[in-house]
């Protein structure tokens, strides 16, 4: 998540409880949620803390939908898609996230491949070929 979420979470988390200081309390591996986000002076829960993980994978796929809503090769539907999931605050499904992986492998991956070959040889090579 990024940092105005989690201000944003902080703030409801001390609409219930008047203190400032939190802390995390870890939970155990193998727990749906990492940690347990707590006022520090009543210890009441304010908000769960996501998975490192899932956190980085979310970081990843808004720069990922960022750059595939900026290329113009998109088909209608697949804007359309890209559209959508901004704005599930990118809690995707294991469909999605599939769908997703393969939009990038698709239009990003061979993007960079492309950028790569014309940086080294100055031509694609199927352009040499012809």
């Amino acid at each position: 998540m990024n940092d105005q979420v989690h201000a944003t979470i902080a703030a409801l988390g001390r609409a219930l409880c008047a203190h400032s200081k939190t802390r995390e309390v870890l939970l155990p591996p193998g727990q749906h949620h990492y940690a347990r986000v707590v006022c520090s002076d009543c210890g009441k829960q304010l908000y769960w803390k996501p998975k490192p993980e899932n956190e980085a994978r979310r970081k990843i796929n808004a720069a990922n939908l960022q750059k595939l809503l900026d290329n113009d090769r998109l088909l209608d539907w697949e804007r359309d898609f890209c559209q959508g999931l901004s704005q599930l605050n990118l809690r995707l499904s294991p469909r999605q996230q599939a769908l997703l992986n393969g939009l990038v492998e698709q239009y990003l991956r061979g993007e960079d491949i492309q950028n790569a070959e014309t940086k080294r040889n100055g031509a694609l090579v199927a352009e040499c070929a012809a």
